[in-house]
């Protein structure tokens, strides 16, 4: 699964999931005037070779690519934590331990609190990943 491949994955699953108003990074126009929403960042790390017999090869070899799924929750401020608790776990009942597509696995997912930011409470849940990309000919 290449990267446009994980992009339209990442869409789907966000397309079929509801709990408020959600954004895909760098679209703060969005969010401007919201008091409730959830913002989605996919992070990418550095990928390794998995080779199972230990020969390297650029032509035939899987890559797997790690990230994580960013999730800031962002709530209005001064109404407690359980809105925004409710969301997170939201987040972490739609999107962790999953297999969205082949080579496309989630693993576990983590809820850091941020804490107060303007008028919105924020936390992020993150969820790691591991996307399989198959490395064929090259021109």
């Amino acid at each position: 699964m290449n990267l446009i491949e994980f992009d339209a994955a990442i869409d789907t699953h966000i397309a079929a999931w509801n709990p408020t108003t959600i954004v895909r990074d760098n679209d703060p126009a969005r969010t401007k005037k919201l008091d409730e929403y959830i913002r989605v960042t996919v992070i990418n790390g550095n990928a390794f070779i998995d080779e199972p017999a230990g020969v390297r090869s650029v032509n035939g070899s899987t890559v797997l690519h790690p990230f994580i799924l960013q999730f800031d929750v962002f709530t209005r401020l001064n109404l407690g934590v359980q809105r925004n608790n409710q969301l997170c776990q939201e987040v972490l009942d739609h999107w962790q331990v999953r297999n969205l597509e082949t080579g496309l696995h989630l693993i576990a997912g983590g809820v850091d609190r941020i804490g107060e930011q303007g008028t919105r409470f924020h936390q992020i849940v993150s969820v790691d990943g591991r996307r399989e990309e198959f490395l064929t000919v090259r021109p």
